[in-house]
């Protein structure tokens, strides 16, 4: 992950949808936590008090977080939109936890969002390196993938919606 030197605007390639993933807090301040789609391609290494954008082709999508636990969040994309998903990191036994929580004009935390994004430093996913790890490692990235789709499978319907991004949830491109 880079630090992007100056902060660049949040609008997805044209196309596509764009999907930010902000963890706001400088909790577990020396744990990363690594992103990764449902078909193991890596998105980015969520840092303490950071955010990051993915490009994404529209269409279904699972976010999941690899850490000591698994973070997931379902999505449903649509081009030229603007998604959020809140990264959680939470306390473990020998490193972070992680929960993945959908942002949208529905959730609770929505009214925090732009406070978030300005307060928090924009990094740049180093996709190359990133998806080298994940190549590295591909057994224990597929267990986690199908970690996270059982873990979606148990939910109740007010955790599942907590985790879920819908079409309409995404912002306009300005």
């Amino acid at each position: 992950m880079t630090p992007s030197t100056t902060k660049q605007a949040l609008v997805p390639p044209p196309g596509q949808a764009l999907v930010v993933f902000v963890r706001p807090t400088e909790l577990l301040s020396t744990d990363k936590l690594t992103l990764l789609t449902g078909n193991g391609h890596f998105l980015g290494d969520s840092l303490p008090a950071s955010h990051f954008a993915s490009a994404l082709p529209p269409g279904q999508h699972l976010f999941v977080c690899w850490a000591e636990s698994t973070g997931v969040v379902q999505a449903t994309l649509l081009p030229n939109r603007v998604y959020y998903v809140e990264v959680v990191p939470l306390p473990g036994d020998a490193s972070a936890r992680c929960d993945l929580l959908a942002l949208s004009p529905r959730s609770p935390k929505w009214s925090s969002l732009v406070g978030w994004l300005s307060q928090t430093r924009q990094l740049v996913p180093a996709l190359g390196p990133g998806q080298s790890y994940i190549s590295s490692r591909w057994t224990e990235a597929q267990a986690r993938v199908r970690a996270a789709q059982d873990q979606l499978s148990r939910l109740t319907p007010a955790q599942l919606a907590e985790r879920t991004l819908q079409p309409q949830d995404g912002a306009a491109a300005q």
